[in-house]
């Protein structure tokens, strides 16, 4: 009777190493899951802030100094415009 006991010792200490293995293995997956996470969001939020500054830059990084800079309609119909060919 001392060995049927015995056996349903071991089948316990083995169900418990197993959970404990899965356990071990799971954690540090899921961790990974949620700091792959964080780093993604705070990647996006740093590539929105970016573009962002970027946008606000653009005007000022393209007026020429006297601020009388051509518009692109005006551009447009110069280019168009046929050149006069003078004798």
């Amino acid at each position: 009777m001392a060995s049927a006991h015995r056996d349903g010792n071991e089948g316990r200490v083995g169900e418990l190493l197993s959970a404990v293995v899965a356990n071990a293995v799971a954690v540090p997956a899921v961790l990974g899951f949620v700091v792959l996470g964080a780093a993604t969001i705070v990647g996006r939020s740093l590539v929105e802030l970016a573009s962002h500054q970027l946008r606000r830059r653009a005007p000022a990084r393209g007026a020429s100094k006297t601020g009388k800079g051509r518009s692109k309609a005006s551009t447009r119909r110069r280019l168009a415009e046929p050149r006069s060919t003078q004798p």
